[in-house]
């Protein structure tokens, strides 16, 4: 596999009246990497891309990236076994801190399926513990009742699922099994048929699983929900969470858990009828408790999600319809021991989108916010709960000639570490420069920031988004669109 090795650039942020006094005054940027892609049709080189998702308290970041895979295959033919080899394209997870070590596996166990849809690495805990998850074709059993009345096996089906996986300090991909048997009837033991893993801590992996909830006739699989998932480290076993609301059809009875702090508190959101639609609301519960409280968001508005709580638990984050907004997301932050929730803003009041990602203990909150129609662009922000002024642009808090387009941020950490994706300048074949997606690391340091030369915009920016916020929300169905150009 041949690496793109990270390279550091420094670039700084100043402190202007705009800024919160509790914002760093500066940051270095960290361009964290990318792999190299299959060569073009014409053998010219592809346009690298990687997308900076999750890191720990120890400065650990994970994320993915389009990169060249060889992929071993065997298969049997008239008793010869046949080994294909198979050079492709595929988004890979990474260790940004390591690109040298291989998560995704030489074989199409998990990461392929049918569309190739690749492996992603949504969280590292403090004991740098990378969990995430791929997808994989399953084949089970179709079972019929013959004209004596007895159900028999008369054809399999395949699935494609997502599969949960956590990668260990040895470099051992364990996946999450099915846990589903053809021909009985559903019992006390939950069955569930594939997972996903979305944050953890130390003790627990988090995110939902497909949870069977109805057999048919001759117990053949029926119905799978999604419900959050709680899977534990030392047993390796999972819980599935409720809803807020049971309904007879299960498209509406649907959770997930999306972030997990050290002390055991999660968040996420359910679905439930209202009005006789299909809305979502943010949840938070805690493991080992069998009860979840439901969180509404902002005034008059209609779907709410959460998508972290800090490790202290005076704060969680993530975003919301409003009364004068129901077709876009508002960032907010919510207090779990006042149970109110707060707006945070927009970048740019035109365009009224925002979500929240990510709360450090110092009240620090992370996330993405459009700024522009045509063409359609989108910001890393920051804000301080704890602060008087609104939100930062991230853009202006580094040096203007870093060549640097920051689109999200994603996730920040305790020492106020900032991880996330954007579009940086780099060199082509012919020596010009253009814009290529890059996972990127925010570092705050002590000197001011050089915003004295022209503003230079990387192209390639706009419409960006993360590919796996994109394919994760269209799951539960209920995320609204971006405003369209």
């Amino acid at each position: 596999m041949k690496l793109c090795i990270a390279k550091t650039v420094a670039v700084a942020s100043l402190l202007t009246g705009t800024a919160q006094a509790d914002l760093p005054v500066a940051y270095d940027i960290v361009e964290l990497g990318a792999l190299e892609r299959v060569p073009q049709q014409d053998g010219s080189r592809a346009r690298q891309s990687s997308f900076g998702y999750a890191l720990n308290n120890n400065g650990d970041r994970v994320g993915h990236s389009f990169g060249e895979h060889l992929v071993i295959n065997e298969r049997e033919v008239n008793g010869i076994i046949i080994r294909e080899e198979a050079t492709l394209d595929l988004l890979q997870p990474l260790d940004f801190t390591d690109l040298s070590r291989t998560i995704t596996p030489e074989d199409r166990e998990l990461g392929f399926g049918t569309g190739e849809l690749g492996i992603y690495a949504t969280s590292v805990n403090e004991n740098s513990i990378i969990s995430g998850y791929g997808f994989d074709n399953e084949f089970y059993p179709v079972l019929n009742e013959n004209e004596d009345g007895i159900c028999e096996e008369t054809n399999e089906v395949r699935q494609e699922l997502r599969r949960a996986y956590y990668f260990d300090l040895n470099n051992n991909l364990v996946q999450v099994p099915t846990n589903y048997t053809v021909g009985t009837p559903l019992g006390s033991e939950t069955e569930y048929f594939g997972t996903a893993f979305l944050d953890s801590n130390n003790d627990y992996f988090v995110g939902y699983g497909g949870v069977v909830t109805e057999k048919g006739d001759c117990d053949n699989l029926e119905t799978i929900t999604n419900r959050g998932m709680i899977f534990d480290v030392n047993t390796s076993s999972p819980v599935f969470i409720g809803v807020l609301e049971e309904s007879e059809n299960e498209a509406n009875a649907q959770s997930v858990i999306r972030g997990i702090n050290q002390a055991n508190q999660f968040v996420g959101w359910s679905h439930k009828v209202e009005d006789e639609e299909r809305i979502a609301r943010a949840i938070i519960g805690s493991v080992g408790s069998s009860e979840i409280t439901e969180v509404t968001g902002l005034s008059g508005g209609t779907n709410s999600f959460l998508w972290k709580i800090n490790n202290s638990g005076s704060y969680a984050v993530g975003s919301s319809t409003k009364e004068s907004n129901l077709n876009l997301l508002t960032a907010f932050y919510y207090d779990p021991i006042l149970q109110v929730s707060e707006e945070i803003g927009y970048l740019n009041e035109q365009f009224p989108y925002s979500e929240a990602y990510s709360v450090n203990n110092d009240n620090i909150v992370v996330g993405v916010s459009q700024i522009s129609r045509s063409p359609i662009n989108y910001s890393a922000f920051a804000y301080d709960i704890d602060g008087t002024e609104g939100m930062v642009d991230l853009n202006d808090l580094i040096d203007c000639d870093a060549g640097w387009t920051l689109s999200e941020a994603r996730e920040i950490n305790d020492n106020g570490w900032i991880i996330g994706t954007g579009t940086t300048l780099v060199e082509q074949e012919d020596g010009q420069f253009s814009g290529e997606v890059r996972g990127f690391l925010l570092i705050p340091r002590a000197t001011e920031a050089d915003r004295s030369c022209e503003t230079q915009v990387v192209s390639n920016s706009g419409g960006f988004f993360n590919p796996l916020a994109l394919l994760f929300l269209s799951v539960f169905g209920l995320i609204l669109r971006r405003r369209k150009a």
